[in-house]
């Protein structure tokens, strides 16, 4: 698994900030299989921050993936994602891969 966070920021002082995380999962050959995202929104002050929006997205890169469920969340100033992927042959479940993933903004303004 590869972790990725991005941070659009425009302007050092803006109020509203917003940045992803994605996995990215590959096979032993190094070819991705598929990518899931979260991209969350927070209202940040100099000194505290919140996450005020969060969304998810995915790409299957291997038709032989499928997803399985996903779900995002939103507390204090972290945003949350689930997803489940399951990879399948001839109608059989043979791999089930699950990942959490986790964008917080801190009080200084630093995305994790």
């Amino acid at each position: 698994m590869i972790i990725t966070i991005n941070e659009d920021v425009n302007n050092s002082r803006a109020t509203v900030k917003s940045g992803s995380k994605t996995t990215t999962y590959k096979n032993s050959s190094g070819e991705t299989q598929w990518t899931y995202k979260i991209t969350g929104t927070f209202s940040y002050t100099g000194s505290s921050s919140s996450c005020t929006a969060v969304s998810d997205s995915y790409t299957i890169s291997n038709d032989n993936w499928h997803m399985s469920s996903h779900s995002c969340s939103k507390s204090g100033n972290t945003a949350y994602g689930t997803v489940t992927m399951k990879y399948k042959i001839l109608g059989i479940t043979t791999n089930i891969i699950s990942k959490d993933l986790s964008l917080t903004y801190s009080a200084t303004g630093t995305l994790s």
